[in-house]
Parts: structure tokens; sequence; C-alpha cells
């Protein structure tokens, strides 16, 4: 898109006194300032990581960790989603994003001078200043549960989110608490991408928070949002795992461990025991009802695992990880 559909005054970059040049001049969109992706990442010292395939870009710095997707209001700091007021846009060949989420979102303090029209970025010391653009109306994290401290590492296996787009897959309620994480099997042999592109395009009336296959974690839900996974009661109380079914051991494996590490983090970051948590959707459609599935069972047993080794497994890298004083961005 062109810069002339985007209202603009002549706005200027000073991180730590010094005016900031970009190959393309920051403008204002929502209002709210955007600047070059690439330029503000770097010249506050990030290192920039750019996924093509989802139109993705993560930056870190030091501990901290933000992530946006491109025409997406979902982003991600420290793994943790929140929603922005202006999505990354692509203008005149360069992806823009949000300045104040990105500064902040990278450990540094930022303030708006609306006399001078200028964005003020202070590296040297940590806090939270005004929002550059419009003060009263800062960005909402989306409510998560008080996470424990810990020292922040990167997680070892992509997390990538694109939210199903076929309203006909959707709730778009808000879920009030979270009893379980489900876990399921989806049957069909596709990738976590594939299963995404079905939901796009068929009404099937049913979904999960997540996708996971033997390359990434795909969030393709709200965190918050009441899935269709477990029919009701459960669906409200639940969030939902599926774990796509792979063609040989070598890649089961590989699912496993993204799988059980990506559980970990769910139960470190939201401090539940997962042996409580955790289940499977049998245990729901025994338990609870609403659903008559059994899986993942089967699959589990066709190489050899239980719900009870997923359970051990999570449990073991939640357990490695307190005694390290760590916990995954």
């Amino acid at each position: 898109m062109s810069a002339d559909a985007y209202a603009s005054a002549p706005i200027q970059v000073l991180i730590d006194g010094q005016v900031q040049q970009y190959d393309r001049p920051p403008l204002m969109y929502m209002n709210r300032t955007l600047v070059p992706m690439r330029g503000i990442f770097e010249t506050l010292g990030a290192k920039v990581l750019w996924d093509g395939a989802t139109d993705t870009v993560t930056a870190i710095r030091g501990t901290s960790t933000v992530s946006l997707k491109l025409n997406s209001t979902t982003a991600y700091r420290n793994g943790q989603p929140y929603t922005l007021d202006a999505e990354p846009r692509l203008v005149d060949d360069r992806t823009m994003v949000p300045i104040r989420f990105v500064a902040e979102s990278l450990g540094v303090d930022v303030a708006w001078d609306e006399e001078k029209q200028q964005v003020l970025i202070n590296t040297k010391q940590q806090g939270s200043d005004p929002d550059p653009t419009t003060p009263t109306s800062p960005t909402t994290p989306t409510p998560q549960p008080a996470t424990p401290p810990g020292t922040l590492i990167p997680f070892p296996y992509p997390i990538n989110s694109s939210v199903i787009t076929n309203p006909a897959n959707r709730s778009f309620v808000k879920r009030q608490e979270t009893r379980y994480v489900v876990i399921h099997e989806t049957v069909s042999q596709t990738t976590a991408r594939g299963q995404l592109n079905y939901f796009n395009t068929q009404n099937a009336y049913a979904n999960a928070h997540v996708f996971i296959d033997w390359n990434e974690v795909l969030l393709t839900l709200p965190p918050d949002e009441v899935a269709w996974s477990v029919g009701k009661p459960g669906n409200s109380f639940t969030f939902n795992i599926e774990l796509c079914h792979v063609k040989t051991a070598a890649d089961f494996a590989k699912e496993w461990e993204i799988a059980t590490s990506y559980a970990a983090k769910w139960c470190l970051d939201s401090n539940r025991d997962p042996m409580t948590t955790i289940v499977s959707h049998h245990d729901i459609s025994t338990r609870i009802g609403g659903t008559d599935h059994t899986d993942p069972d089967e699959y589990f047993k066709e190489y050899h695992k239980t719900m009870d080794d997923f359970r051990q497994d999570v449990a073991s890298k939640i357990n490695t990880m307190k005694a390290q004083g760590k916990r995954w961005q």
C-alpha cells in the first residue's frame, strides 16, 4: 500500500537523543506511530528473524523477545499474546510496525513530544512511559495467570500464530476459566498448516487452540477463546492441543518432544500441575461427557506411548526448568 493512504505529519524518532534516519519515514496509522521494522530493531540492537512463510518477524534483545505478524493485531511479548491497536503493515515495500509496542517489548522507555512530533526512546533506563501517540489508550494484554520467576530462555521450537479466519469455525466467545489442557490427535496425516488450511476453507464447526506437528507449534485461536473441540460443557473450560498424525517414528519423536515441551511451557507460565491439568480427549469423554472420542490413545499406542508417559515427560521438563531457575520465553 502507498504511504498516501495514511495520515502522517512529519515525525521524528530520537534514540538516546540522536535523530534516526530510516529508509522510509515514520507515519501515523490508527492513531499509532509506525516505523520501518528492520530500522527500529537494528537501531535498538536487536537480532531480527524473518519468517517469509508466515510473514512473521521476531526480534531478540537481551532476554526480551517480540514477535509480530504482518496484518495481524495479535503480537507476542516474551511468549505472551497481546492485542495491538494497529497491526504491522506493508507500506511502499517496507514492513511498518507500531513503535511503542516494539520498543517497550524490547525493554526501553518511550515518550511522545506532542509539540515537536517526536518519539523519544531511552535505552539507558527501563520503565513504562506514555504512549508515543495516544497516552490514554495503551495496548491491552490478553489476561494471563501469574507466572513464577525465572531466567527467560528462548523456546527451542518455532511457535507461530495464524488464527483461523473462517467464522463458521470460530466461537468468538471468551473462555472464563481453564480447568484442563486437552490433548487430541488429528487422524488425518497432514501438517499443522494443512489443518489450518482445512479449517479456513471448510465449515467444520470445530477448531482447536493449537496444532503441533514435527516442525512447529501453530496457534490457531486466541488463547482465551472458547474452542469447539470436546463438546459441551467441556468446551467452556478447556485449552485444546491437536497433535498432527505423523507417518514415521522419527517424525513422532520430534512431535512428541515439541508437544511435551510446549505443554510444559504452558503449565510453567500458568503455574499449573501437569499431572492434574493435562488430560486426553478420551478422559473428557469418560469424566465429563459431551463427546465419545478416545484419542489420542490409539495414536500413542502406535508409537508405544501413553497419556501417562506424556504427563510424566511434561512434569520432568518442568522440574528440570525449575531446578535450573529458568522459564521459556
